[in-house]
C-alpha cells in the first residue's frame, strides 16, 4: 500500500509507492551520504597495486584479500581483512569480480577476487599507464582540499580552488613541483589510454601536415598521433612553465605561450580537454584564435564531453558533471582542427568564440572534428550518467567556466 502525507490545502503527496521503493530510495539516500568513500578506497587499491597484483597472478586467477597482502609490505595482522573491506565495496561496484568458496563443510568461508572490464584500465598496462594515476590526482590533497569552499563559491561567487589557494588552478601547478607531477602523470596516462582508442577508429589525422596541439601538455597526445601518421608536424602548444618539461619526441616541436593570446599556425589544430575548463567567453576566444591560426580548407579536432539540459544518470554523464597559450584569440591554421573534452567545460559563448577561431583557421572543404559527450534532456538513474555529472562538480573545485550546462 503507498505511504502518503496530508497537504496543508488537502491534497495528498505520495511519498513511496510500496515499501519495496521506500527501501531503494533510502539505500540509494545511504549511497550518497557514504560516497565519498568509494574514491578513496579506489585509489587505496591502486596505490597498494592491488590490481597489478592480480593481473600478475595470470588470466582469470581469483585472489583472496590474504594472497594479495601476501605480496604488500606489511606486518599488520588485520591487513587482509581491512583490505577485504575495501575489495567487497569495489566488487558491489564491478570494479572487481567477487566468488566465494567454502571448505566441505561449508565452513570458513572465504572471498576470492578478480579482474573485472572495468579493472583494466586501473591495471598498468603494455604502455605504463593506468587510470589508476587519474584517480590519485583526483583524490590528492590539493583538489580535496578545494571541496569545503564549494558552499562559499555559490553564495559568494567565485571557484572553491581560487577561494583555498588564491589562484586558479593552472596557475597553481606550476607553483608547485610535487602537485605538478601528480597532474602530469594523470594526463599522461588518462591521453594514452583515451587516444589508443581514438587511433583505433578515427581516421581524420590521414592528410594532415602540420597538427597543433593546443593545450597538449606534454606532447603525449601528439607523440601518439606523429607517431601512427609520422608524415605530420606537430607543434605541442602550452603554457611556459609545462612545455619546458617536455620530453623531446620525433617530430614535435614544444611550443610555449597563451591560447589566450594566439596559436600557433597549422594544417589543423586539436584539442582535447581543453574547452570544458573555461567560460564562454574565454572558447570564443579560443576558438577565434584557431580559427585565425588555420587556412580555409583545414580544421579544428576537438575532443571534449557535451552535457545535455537536464541531468542523466548514465556513466557518460556521470563522468561529465564530475569535473569541471589563448585559443580565444587565435588558433592555428591546418587541414583540420580536433576538439576532445574541449567544447564541454565552456561558456556558449566562449565556445562560439572558440569556433569562430576554428571557422577563420580551416578553408571551406575542411572540418572540424569534436570528441565530446553528450547528455539528454531528462536525468537517467544509471552508473555512466552519474559519472558524467560528479564530475561537472568539479567544475566547481577547479575553477567555474560556466560551460558545463550545453546541451548540444
Amino acid at each position: 500500500m503507498a505511504s502518503s502525507l496530508k497537504l496543508a490545502n488537502g491534497g495528498p503527496k505520495v511519498l513511496c509507492h510500496d515499501r519495496k521503493e521506500e527501501e531503494e530510495a533510502f539505500s540509494q539516500a545511504m549511497c550518497l551520504v557514504m560516497s565519498s568513500g568509494m574514491p578513496v578506497c579506489l585509489k587505496t587499491a591502486f596505490e597498494l597495486r592491488v590490481f597489478d597484483i592480480i593481473a600478475k597472478a595470470g588470466e582469470g586467477a581469483k585472489l583472496s584479500s590474504a594472497e594479495i597482502v601476501a605480496q604488500m609490505p606489511t606486518n599488520n595482522p588485520d591487513a587482509a581483512t581491512m583490505l577485504d573491506r575495501i575489495l567487497r565495496l569495489l566488487a558491489s561496484h564491478s570494479v572487481l569480480s567477487c566468488s566465494v568458496v567454502s571448505d566441505d563443510n561449508g565452513c570458513n568461508v572465504q572471498r576470492l577476487y578478480g579482474l573485472s572490464p572495468v579493472s583494466k584500465y586501473f591495471v598498468t598496462n603494455e604502455d605504463g599507464v593506468s587510470l589508476g594515476h587519474f584517480i590519485a590526482m583526483v583524490q590528492d590533497k590539493v583538489f580535496v582540499d578545494t571541496w569545503p569552499q564549494l558552499k562559499a563559491s555559490i553564495l559568494e561567487g567565485g571557484n572553491a580552488f581560487n577561494i583555498t589557494y588564491g589562484m586558479h588552478a593552472f596557475e597553481y601547478i606550476g607553483t608547485d613541483l610535487r602537485f605538478n607531477k601528480v597532474f602530469s602523470k594523470a594526463m599522461h596516462s588518462h591521453s594514452t589510454v583515451v587516444m589508443k582508442s581514438i587511433l583505433e577508429h578515427y581516421k581524420g589525422f590521414e592528410n594532415i601536415k602540420q597538427l597543433v596541439d593546443v593545450g597538449g601538455g606534454l606532447g603525449v597526445t601528439l607523440n601518439q598521433i606523429t607517431s601512427k601518421y609520422p608524415h605530420i608536424k606537430g607543434i605541442n602548444f602550452d603554457l611556459p612553465h609545462v612545455v619546458e618539461n617536455a620530453p623531446s619526441y620525433p617530430g614535435v616541436e614544444h611550443v610555449g605561450g597563451d591560447m589566450f593570446q594566439n596559436v600557433p599556425c597549422g594544417d589543423a589544430i586539436f584539442m582535447k580537454w581543453i574547452l570544458h575548463d573555461w567560460t564562454d567567453e574565454h572558447c570564443l576566444k579560443l576558438l577565434k584564435n584557431c580559427y585565425k591560426a588555420i587556412s580555409n580548407d583545414a580544421k579544428v579536432i576537438v575532443v571534449d564531453s557535451i552535457l545535455p539540459i537536464m541531468p542523466e544518470t548514465n556513466f557518460a554523464v556521470k563522468s561529465v558533471e564530475h569535473v569541471g597559450g589563448d585559443m580565444f584569440q587565435n588558433v592555428p591554421c591546418g587541414d583540420a582542427i580536433f576538439m576532445k573534452w574541449i567544447l564541454h567545460d565552456w561558456t556558449d559563448e566562449h565556445c562560439l568564440k572558440l569556433l569562430k577561431n576554428c571557422y577563420k583557421a580551416i578553408s571551406n572543404d575542411a572540418k572540424v572534428i569534436v570528441v565530446d559527450s553528450i547528455l539528454p534532456i531528462m536525468p537517467e538513474t544509471n552508473l555512466r550518467a552519474s559519472w558524467h555529472l560528479i564530475r561537472a562538480c568539479w567544475l566547481h573545485i577547479q575553477g567555474e567556466r560556466s560551460g558545463a550546462n550545453k546541451s548540444s
